[in-house]
């Protein structure tokens, strides 16, 4: 479908907005780095992007008005440090797991997944005797 260019009229709302409001917080809101910037997050899953999201505060905000001179100083190298920890753990992980058909340790945290009725694909059946219902006798 093609109702994704429909966001393409975003920063046309930004602009008539910042006339009307020229102070306004969506000044700082760019619509193409926000819907774009997102598709170059490695593995995107939502806790990833909380965590993007909460570290991302912790500096740009906390860190940054407490303690001013190391965050000028020393973030886009934090930045560039953590993004090449993920890019190098998920080259070793790849290499020695996964390239090397080696399994997982199994432990309860990720095997208990494997004992569903889901992951079996299978259904739960009961047979209800006479006069039994599922939920209230009368709505």
């Amino acid at each position: 479908t093609l109702f994704f260019f429909l966001l393409g009229f975003l920063p046309l709302v930004n602009w008539l907005v910042l006339k009307k409001w020229p102070n306004s917080k969506i000044r700082w809101l760019n619509w193409p780095v926000f819907f774009s910037g997102t598709g170059y997050i490695p593995p995107a899953t939502p806790y990833n992007y909380a965590n993007y999201c909460l570290v991302g505060l912790f500096f740009g905000w906390f860190v940054k008005r407490k303690w001013t001179h190391w965050y000028f100083k020393y973030n886009y190298s934090l930045s560039a440090g953590l993004d090449l920890g993920l890019a190098y753990s998920t080259l070793i992980i790849f290499l020695c797991l996964q390239f090397t058909n080696t399994k997982f340790p199994s432990w309860w945290g990720n095997n208990i997944v494997e004992a569903t009725l889901d992951s079996n694909i299978e259904t739960w059946t009961y047979t209800l005797s006479p006069g039994e219902s599922f939920g209230p006798a009368t709505w």
